[in-house]
């Protein structure tokens, strides 16, 4: 905990330098003048209840009055827009553009975050898994944090990350067959979490009123499995049925795609672009420009620590630090010192995702 402790008051004092010497300005002036996209990616919004009952690791959660705070901010400093119109529309007041977007389609997406959302104006887009939907602990991860936070195995919550991060790496039967021997390790008869309602999906009832609430949809796959670890057969068939049950529950084009843990290659962003998909998203760091690989956009991984400050409550200057500083400099970086024509996105300096 000293650890964190001090690499936190160091962020905090680098980025207090860095507004100080108004780097950070510059940094966000270079975005606006670039006509940038920061794209900003969440997965869960949890009340202080519901985070002491969750499975899901710390780098996907950020708390109900956190993102409140962030909202908030967002809209006072920045302007929000659709993420599905992208680079369509020209920015308005010279103010740096910013899309927000949630991976998986949990339900408090639907009961947290889209009153504050809609309170708000603030338009989003959900990457859902139609073969996940109202589904009690359907992704992996969660089994397996909580089979290690079993007495038995004593996992530390690194060990737990280290862990899960080691399996997005294996194919799909090697991965399964490593859990179910958790599960034995455990003590259990077979890789279930104990039921808590809070570790669900989103039904499709609740999803379309998101979308009258403002909300779009977007492919997360059909199962959420990572594209790289299948075979071409299979990953096109995990975007294809995908498409088409969103576009029939949601009764709308769905041309947009989340990478699965941000994964892509080569042949997984040809099959992508075969089957119909018009801008697909991954979870390397960075900014979206108007010649940015429109198949492999970047995003900004936002979670709790990352918005707030040593006293634990929202912090603009963090914020402003781990979103547009971190996206400018991982844009710079990509493209030899130039935020103004970017060539490629890379895959380098990942946030961790589901």
């Amino acid at each position: 905990m000293s650890q964190w402790i001090s690499r936190a008051s160091l962020r905090w004092l680098w980025a207090g330098v860095l507004r100080t010497t108004g780097c950070l300005w510059w940094a966000k002036r270079q975005l606006r003048r670039g006509g940038a996209v920061v794209v900003v990616m969440l997965h869960r919004v949890l009340d202080d209840d519901a985070l002491r009952r969750t499975h899901s690791l710390p780098y996907i959660v950020v708390r109900r009055g956190t993102f409140e705070r962030f909202v908030t901010w967002l809209v006072r400093h920045n302007e929000v827009i659709d993420v599905r119109h992208g680079h369509a529309r020209t920015p308005a007041n010279g103010r740096l553009r910013v899309a927000v977007t949630f991976d998986d389609g949990w339900q408090d997406n639907y009961s947290t975050a889209m009153p504050i959302l809609r309170a708000h104006g603030v338009p989003a887009t959900l990457f859902i898994c139609p073969g996940l939907m109202s589904a009690h602990a359907p992704f992996w991860p969660e089994r397996v944090l909580a089979m290690l936070r079993d007495s038995r195995t004593h996992a530390s919550g690194m060990r737990a990350e280290v862990a899960i991060e080691k399996l997005k790496r294996y194919e799909p039967q090697r991965r399964d067959a490593v859990i179910a021997r958790l599960a034995r390790r455990a003590g259990r008869r077979n890789a279930a979490v104990e039921p808590w309602d809070g570790d669900s999906t989103i039904c499709w009832e609740r999803a379309r009123a998101m979308r009258h609430g403002g909300i779009g949809f977007g492919s997360h796959t059909w199962s959420h499995e990572i594209l790289t670890t299948l075979t071409g057969q299979t990953a096109r068939r995990e975007l294809r049925v995908s498409r088409a049950a969103i576009e029939r529950e949601m009764n709308e084009c769905c041309d947009v795609l989340a990478y699965p843990n941000g994964d892509c290659s080569a042949e997984s962003r040809r099959i992508v672009a075969e089957e119909g998909f018009r801008l697909a998203f991954t979870t390397s760091l960075g900014a979206w420009f108007a010649g940015t690989d429109r198949l492999a956009i970047p995003r900004v991984n936002v979670s709790e620590w990352k918005l707030t400050g040593p006293a634990g409550g929202f912090s603009p200057l963090m914020s402003d630090y781990m979103i547009f500083w971190k996206a400018w400099r991982a844009s710079r970086s990509h493209n030899a010192g130039s935020v103004r024509r970017p060539e490629r996105s890379s895959w380098s300096e990942r946030s961790s995702a589901h």
